[in-house]
């Protein structure tokens, strides 16, 4: 990896509670830079993962399905006390993947030279990543896949803060979408991820279905946006603890 391989870190603690009695420590996230992924990386993976990192002709998908499936195990590996190949992942089509056998939950995201891993023990997860970029068209995406609360709000933003704007909306939905499991079937734009006064970094967002997550935008260095949504019913005792890690590379 990059430099002294460490990876950018980040410590969500207080910062994702609910409003009543929620555990102090609800996610861990981890940030991977992508570079030329060592072979003795590929062939830790699983057969099945090594075959499906060689079927990516792509080599830049290569490295990013290979840096992220790599970190994952790694990182499950410790806090389970289990070789990181004994590790059973689902994936299936349209579903999140999971942890077969244990309450861990997980979520990747992968967008240009950086990788980015959501872990809780005690919230269904989700996380999302995207490079900034600059999007030719961004009002019509907006019209396809906004809400329309959004759309205005969007509307409002300078003509060269709009792609930016929009990717900030855009992290904040897939994460919601990854944490409910739900990926592209759920519509996004009969629901909005806006911060109820315009500038809150942490907020709760209701979901086209009704369900409550807490989101976050979190801060990546430049050139990224990224956000975190977990559950908002606690699923595990009071008191999980959360540990900074770096990378496993």
């Amino acid at each position: 990896m990059t430099g002294a391989r460490e990876a950018h870190r980040f410590r969500v603690a207080e910062a994702m509670r609910s409003p009543s009695r929620a555990p102090r420590n609800l996610a861990e996230l981890l940030f991977v830079p992508i570079a030329d992924t060592p072979r003795r990386v590929v062939r830790s993976l699983p057969r099945s993962e090594s075959r499906r990192a060689r079927r990516i002709k792509d080599a830049a998908s290569r490295a990013q399905f290979v840096a992220a499936r790599y970190a994952l195990r790694q990182l499950l590996s410790k806090r389970l006390g289990v070789q990181p190949s004994a590790l059973e992942i689902l994936a299936r089509p349209g579903r999140a993947p999971e942890l077969l056998h244990s309450r861990w939950r997980f979520s990747l995201s992968h967008s240009g030279s950086l990788c980015m891993i959501g872990l809780s023990r005690a919230r269904r997860i989700g996380v999302d990543l995207e490079a900034v970029r600059e999007i030719p068209d961004v009002q019509t995406f907006a019209g396809r896949y906004l809400h329309p609360t959004e759309r205005d709000w969007l509307s409002s933003r300078t003509a060269t803060r709009r792609s930016l704007e929009f990717l900030r909306i855009w992290v904040r939905k897939e994460a919601v979408t990854k944490a409910a499991g739900s990926g592209l079937a759920m519509r996004l734009d009969n629901w909005h991820a806006l911060p109820p006064q315009g500038n809150q970094v942490r907020f709760v967002v209701v979901d086209g279905i009704g369900q409550r997550w807490q989101v976050q935008d979190l801060r990546c260095g430049s050139g990224f946006v990224a956000a975190v949504a977990v559950s908002t019913q606690r699923t595990s005792p009071q008191g999980l603890s959360t540990s900074v890690v770096s990378s496993p590379m």
